[in-house]
């Protein structure tokens, strides 16, 4: 479990009356963002197993692969996310 997993549980076991109800807290704020991080990964190692180059300077032209860490991964802040 990565440090920040750890945090926004810790979050939903303080907000919640018991461990079930935390336990589906957690898993409802978490679902959206791991199955982003999981497509994205999904799609880059397709990327960079296509023998094609042109298509993956093609896409890294396209796409600021920087900015979208930043702002959808590195920018996450478990300690301060709205839960709900």
């Amino acid at each position: 479990m990565a440090i920040e997993d750890g945090a926004v549980l810790a979050r939903c076991l303080v907000m919640e009356p018991d461990v079930s109800s935390a336990l589906r807290l957690y898993q409802r704020n978490r679902i959206d963002r791991t199955a982003k991080i999981v497509n994205g990964s999904t799609a880059n190692r397709d990327l960079y197993h296509d023998p094609d180059q042109n298509r993956i300077r093609a896409y890294f032209h396209q796409r600021d692969e920087a900015a979208s860490r930043n702002n959808e991964i590195y920018a996450y802040n478990p300690l301060t996310v709205t839960l709900s």
